[in-house]
């Protein structure tokens, strides 16, 4: 207990602070790399982020996907996703071609740069040992452990994201021209990274109006700039929507419902590991608590507040679940409104602080067992079988295909394919009628997981011709098309 007092006391300077987030940080992204494997699962997001970045690296037209998007499916994929993530893998494919290892470094690289900002956020509020603590728990968190294995944009958002928000706390009060055209750049790039990132604006002219109580030119500018550079964003790279309005009158209520609960207990498991009610509602109890004593203490709004409130807002309405990848943003938030109000809790003693993140850190351990037998397992979009498939469509010269991972195949095999929609997979005249209007004549089956199209195909035998088959997949086509 002693010794335990004497580290908790220790001040270093700030260059040796410097020294060790350095030394952390190097070694986390060491260790990060390290368990990068190669290959992909089937969450074909990649594939449309690798198809983007190779027309970035080769010159090819930017929107040309090879994607058949089907607006009565729009959850599953926009038809482009925004530039900043497939720049930046361009980058990569350019030197390195298809090597899926160096490309999911480049999220490696977004997040150990996004834990040093992570530190600086934190280091603002809390002591030294907290803040670096609290880098090493979410450097070594399974839950950004598992996405980091995958080529998604979601770490380049955090690096932009938080560095957006750190520098909009730093300069909103007595904004010059220049930070004000920074911040604006700032919130484009984190939008341009992930959509999501719209909900900088709102909770940026809040911000700034609560403290400058008026308006001010600075703040026109910085709104102007950042609507100017989405506009030519839509307008250059022929930019549609992601989110279909009409999903949110569907069922709003259910969905709002739906998604308290659910991301809650995501929340509290991508931070301790367990979702049982009871630790739910204390985590979210404790969160709250914070949010309160940091509004009521500071005696003015907090801009993380507000970005939390809008973000999560947008969350709660968005009828489409991804896990914790979704509230990567949040999680380290929601862990600081939590010790927040541990520490007025305990008032003095707040040496168990410390000490809770170290046992949070052991906890994530076990898990890294379990989390590289799966890696191992899941790398079915480039297994055998599928490059098996991907090969024979691109030499077979046709076009047109439905598969239930349309962007993996679009890549892979350099063919346009969509997806019908689960609704129109009912019956044969409606899925003939659907694969007419998104052109599609060969339907490929995946033997592993269960397909819609299976019983059509099983009901309708006649009416489908087989025309490949490996140890993993079938190919279809429509006998008329003979």
């Amino acid at each position: 207990m002693n010794l335990q007092k004497k580290i908790l006391k220790i001040r270093f300077s700030p260059l040796t602070e410097k020294l060790l987030l350095l030394f952390t940080i190097v070694l986390l992204f060491v260790l990060l790399s390290a368990v990068l494997t190669d290959g992909h699962g089937w969450g074909d997001d990649f594939a449309l982020y690798l198809q983007q970045a190779k027309n970035i690296a080769e010159k090819h037209e930017y929107s040309n996907s090879g994607y058949i998007y089907n607006e009565r499916e729009p959850l599953y994929s926009p038809r482009l996703y925004p530039p900043v993530y497939p720049f930046f893998l361009s980058l990569v494919y350019k030197w390195f071609g298809l090597d899926f290892i160096k490309l999911k470094t480049v999220s490696v690289i977004f997040y150990v740069l996004y834990l040093v900002l992570l530190f600086i956020f934190f280091r603002k509020r809390f002591s030294f040992f907290i803040s670096i603590l609290v880098v090493i728990l979410f450097g070594l968190n399974p839950d950004y452990f598992i996405e980091l294995d995958q080529i998604l944009s979601d770490f380049t958002a955090l690096f932009f994201t938080m560095l957006a928000i750190l520098a909009i706390e730093k300069f909103s009060n007595k904004t010059t021209v220049s930070q004000s055209i920074l911040i604006a750049v700032l919130i484009w790039l984190s939008y341009a990274s992930r959509s999501a990132g719209i909900v900088l604006i709102p909770s940026f002219i809040l911000y700034y109006l609560f403290l400058n109580k008026k308006i001010k030119k600075e703040l026109i500018l910085t709104i102007v700039l950042t609507v100017i550079l989405i506009i030519m964003q839509k307008l250059l790279l022929h930019e549609s929507a992601y989110f279909n309005l009409r999903l949110i009158f569907k069922d709003p209520l259910g969905t709002i419902f739906f998604n308290i609960v659910y991301y809650s207990k995501i929340l509290a498991k991508s931070i301790l590991r367990t979702d049982v009610l009871p630790i739910v509602l204390i985590f979210i109890f404790f969160v709250i608590g914070g949010i309160i004593s940091t509004l009521y203490s500071s005696k003015k709004i907090d801009f993380v507040v507000l970005f939390s409130f809008f973000f999560l807002g947008l969350l709660l309405i968005f009828p489409s679940i991804q896990g914790s990848r979704y509230i990567f943003a949040l999680i380290p938030f929601s862990l600081m409104f939590g010790i927040i109000f541990l520490q007025k809790m305990l008032k003095t003693d707040q040496r168990i602080i410390p000490v809770l993140l170290i046992l949070l850190i052991i906890g994530y351990v076990p898990e890294y067992f379990h989390m590289k037998e799966k890696a191992n397992e899941i790398q079915e979009a480039t297994n055998p079988a599928a490059m098996n498939l991907y090969e024979f469509v691109d030499q077979s010269g046709n076009d047109g295909y439905y598969f239930r991972k349309p962007r993996a195949l679009a890549f892979f095999a350099d063919v346009h394919a969509g997806l019908i929609s689960n609704e129109d997979l009912n019956q044969y005249e409606t899925t003939k009628s659907e694969a007419d209007r998104l052109g599609i004549r060969y339907f490929v089956e995946d033997k592993n997981h269960f397909s819609r199209f299976k019983t059509i195909q099983e009901l309708n035998q006649e009416k489908f011709k087989q025309v490949y088959e490996n140890e993993g997949f079938l190919i279809y086509q429509f006998a008329e098309s003979n």
